[in-house]
């Protein structure tokens, strides 16, 4: 079993990512949500994830600094972003 976790600040959102990943794939378990990065970063050790969907843009701490902390402590963890602007732009 593959375990995920999703970091996104919309409910109604998560909600949707984590039926998609569950219903997509039997091999998935999604083991933790977080609202935020910093929330996130707290419940790693927690659910002990192999993969982390995040936002980019989050309140508290950005997915861009989320994966960034997250490479640095837990480099395994296979880390994924996911967007859901129609206009979307980044500059670091």
């Amino acid at each position: 079993m593959i375990r995920v976790k999703i970091v996104e600040d919309e409910p109604p959102i998560m909600r949707s990512i984590k039926s998609a990943i569950e219903y997509e794939n039997g091999e998935f378990e999604v083991v933790a949500c977080a609202g935020d990065g910093d929330e996130a970063l707290q419940l790693i050790d927690i659910a002990k994830p192999d993969v982390v969907f995040t936002d980019i843009r989050m309140p508290v701490m950005s997915g861009i600094d989320l994966l960034a902390k997250i490479k640095n402590k837990y480099p395994e963890i296979i880390t994924i972003i996911i967007r859901g602007y129609q206009d979307f732009e980044y500059s670091p």
